[in-house]
């Protein structure tokens, strides 16, 4: 405790130091109002300095503790700023004096960013459009390049660099409505000094006039349409009721251009919501539902890698028409083609959009294969996947490229990993069973129990094969081998869980019914059987489920038409669902314990075994009674052995010749003699005589026996009865040999000869 608090101690001083060395150098993704810039601040002691050049801004402040205070300029422009940087360091929160908000968040450098190619028109189409398209997925400080190669014309000489931010996006919004392909676009060798065009808007016919013009520089720009573009924009937004789209309307994939953009965009956020999204863009329902998320991730990786060998993405090329039906070819190749299509029409489909088909997915690795020599584009056509499977791949060809060789669907080192990893996986199983063996036998005190016996293989398998089920995906198996490598191991893995788990069950539940049975507590042997019972049932249910899942059964459908047909089913199977809750009724009421003496119908006996269908009864003769619990929930249970209680009962029978004044006396010491044993109720001794015949006078002696058990209940019994005999031996009593008779209604084993 006190080394605890010397370690509190230090970590408590060390905040302030920490807390000072907070900085705001670095760059920064900045958002304010309608905007925002790529921002790249330098902090020298308390002085801050920093520019934004997509508007030509620049930004100096003073630091005191988190908070920056300064002055924003642009051109001629300018105001006052605060900013304070959040504890973490990693965002802040700022404000203009005018009260609009200014926030950030520190930034990685750009990676990938597009280049400036303005040497002939179609580049310069490509770098405004690109730019633009990085832009509105995130990267804000591309409206820079945009404007870069826009041509203002004569107001632009008097623009300010925000306003030339502001006029490129506007346009840029309204080329994206439209589409084109850049190829048809002529490149370096255009004539003249400005190229008219006219791009279409899919599916409505909507003609977007843009012009292209080479500057005295030899430079070529995309020229700002003159006039008002208003009646321009009205017309191109007419099929989106007359407003731009969300920013993420493209998430719905309503168009082969959305499907494309949610793809790529996907890979920005991998580790976040980005591989869902990824993955809804895919048609994955060629594979099976084992190995769907795997094979989904492994196909997406592929894709992603294949692009990047294809070329640069532009979005304005695929075609945007909501009303379109048709497929659209992104790339087509001998080993596999990447094609965009919607959803079939029919119920329930809506919702799935546009996404690579089915036959794109599946062929992704043989396209990916195939083309995997191909330079990549400069600065890669999407953001890279952090994949272990892709860095061993590389590694595997870099070093012996003759492993790489097909063999079947595999390639020769997928072969050798899955046996090394096999092998790896059951050493180091073993090694961990017998660490976590070692500490059970600790905990049990040194000694090697049974259960230590029962779980070992069990545990080496499970172990084993969890290992293997974790660390296969590195090895990147086709869909065909993943198959029936998981279907197997999954298979004996649920069998070897399935099996450790019963003897688990097994064992916690002999030693729950030692407790119980040693116990007064409300935990009894019979919730206990019943608790077992249920583990059992819930651990093959799930047991079968999860090998189900591993061989792609359809076991959903069957739990679905249960539901359909579950009138039928109730209705067939009514008397064993009635013994289940039965056995529900008996340990929510309890109307015994496992030891007690019952009596419900025609079953009489002791009680031995409770299970989820039936009871298990021993008679007095002996034999095994088994009792369905539905008969035995309705039933009225007669437990006597639960009572508080026992009454004693002896008929004597005096044989003649007696006094009266004997016999008088003979039933005084009756009285005293009950009264004096200890577990004789006060208050509840009679005796007296019954009848007088010609055989003998009757006599009769009753109490109550303050015992629970039987066993203390056939002492006492015993003790009461040789006191009998004692007494009538030292008065000279004499019984008749008759005179000990048995109530039948009695368990004769627990009373002997008593009535």
């Amino acid at each position: 405790m006190k080394r605890l608090l010397i370690a509190i101690a230090v970590l408590l001083a060390a905040l302030p130091a920490w807390a000072a060395e907070l900085s705001w150098t670095g760059q920064w993704d900045t958002r304010w109002r309608e905007g925002g810039a790529r921002m790249e601040l330098r902090q020298r002691d308390n002085q801050v300095t920093g520019s934004y050049p997509a508007y030509g801004g620049a930004i100096e402040g003073t630091v005191q503790g988190r908070e920056l205070r300064g002055t924003w300029t642009e051109g001629p422009r300018s105001g006052q700023v605060t900013f304070v940087l959040a504890p973490d360091g990693q965002s802040f929160m700022g404000r203009f004096e005018t009260g609009e908000w200014w926030t950030g968040a520190r930034a990685e450098a750009v990676v990938g960013g597009v280049a400036l190619d303005q040497a002939g028109a179609r580049q310069a189409l490509r770098t405004f459009v690109m730019a633009g398209s990085a832009a509105r997925s995130g990267n804000l400080n591309e409206w820079a390049t945009a404007a870069a190669v826009t041509d203002f014309g004569e107001p632009g000489h008097s623009m300010a660099p925000g306003q030339k931010l502001a006029a490129a996006r506007a346009l840029f919004e309204l080329v994206d409505q439209t589409t084109f392909q850049l190829f048809a676009i002529p490149g370096r060798r255009a004539a003249g000094s400005r190229l008219d065009l006219e791009l279409k808007q899919a599916g409505t016919g909507v003609v977007l006039p843009l012009s292209l013009v080479r500057g005295a520089d030899g430079l070529w720009r995309v020229a700002m349409p003159e006039g008002d573009l208003g009646p321009l924009r009205e017309a191109l937004l007419a099929r989106s009721g007359g407003r731009l789209p969300p920013p993420d309307d493209f998430k719905r994939r309503a168009t082969a251009r959305d499907a494309m953009r949610s793809f790529a965009a996907g890979f920005q956020d991998w580790d976040g919501s980005g591989r869902a999204q990824v993955l809804d863009s895919m048609d994955v329902s060629g594979f099976s539902n084992a190995t769907r998320a795997y094979e989904g991730e492994l196909a997406a990786v592929y894709l992603n890698e294949a692009m990047d060998r294809i070329g640069k993405i532009v979005p304005q090329e695929i075609p945007d028409d909501p009303g379109s039906r048709v497929p659209y070819t992104v790339f087509s190749h001998p080993a596999g083609r990447m094609v965009l299509a919607p959803a079939p029409s029919g119920p329930g489909n809506e919702a799935a959009g546009w996404r690579f088909t089915a036959d794109t997915v599946h062929s992704a690795r043989d396209l990916y294969t195939a083309i995997e020599d191909m330079p990549e584009v400069q600065g890669g056509a999407l953001p890279d996947v952090p994949s272990t499977y892709m860095r061993l791949r590389r590694w595997v060809r870099e070093v012996a490229p003759v492993l790489s060789a097909r063999v079947g669907s595999l390639e020769a080192w997928q072969g050798i990993g899955v046996l090394a990893l096999l092998a790896g996986s059951f050493a180091v199983a073993f090694a961990a069973a017998w660490v976590a063996l070692a500490v059970l036998r600790r905990a049990v005190g040194g000694r090697q129990v049974s259960a230590e016996r029962q779980f070992r293989w069990p545990l080496r398998l499970a172990s084993a094969l969890l290992l293997y089920h974790f660390a296969a995906p590195v090895l990147g198996l086709p869909d065909d081998a993943k198959r029936v490598s998981t279907g197997a191991t999954d298979v004996i893995l649920a069998l070897a869980v399935m099996w450790g788990g019963w003897k688990l069950i097994d064992t916690f539940g002999a030693g729950a019914t030692c407790r119980a049975q040693a116990t007064a507590g409300t935990l009894d042997e019979i919730v206990v059987s019943l608790v077992m019972g249920a583990l059992k049932l819930v651990l093959l249910a799930g047991g079968l489920m999860f090998i189900a899942d591993a061989l792609s059964l359809p076991y959903e459908g069957v739990i679905a038409g249960l539901g359909i047909g579950g009138l039928a089913v109730a209705f067939a199977s009514r008397e064993t669902l009635s013994n289940v809750f039965g056995a529900g009724i008996l340990v929510a009421d309890r109307p015994f314990r496992r030891g007690d003496w019952i009596e419900a119908g025609e079953a009489k006996g002791t009680v031995e075994h409770v299970g989820i269908r039936s009871t298990r009864i021993r008679t007095g003769e002996d034999s095994l009674l088994v009792v369905p619990n539905g008969k035995l929930a309705d039933a009225a249970v007669n437990n006597l052995g639960n009572r508080r209680h026992r009454v004693f009962k002896a008929k004597l029978l005096v044989t003649h010749p007696v006094a009266p004044s004997t016999l008088a006396a003979f039933l005084d010491g009756l009285l005293a003699l009950a009264a004096e044993a200890p577990h004789v109720r006060a208050g509840s001794v009679a005796a007296g005589i019954t009848a007088i015949g010609p055989d003998g006078i009757g006599v009769e002696l009753s109490c109550v026996l303050n015992v629970r058990n039987a066993d203390d209940e056939r002492t006492e019994r015993t003790a009461l009865m040789l006191g009998v005999l004692r007494l009538a031996d030292r008065m000279q009593v004499r019984l008749s040999e008759h005179g000990l008779a048995q109530n039948p209604a009695l368990p004769a084993p627990a009373l002997g000869a008593v009535a």
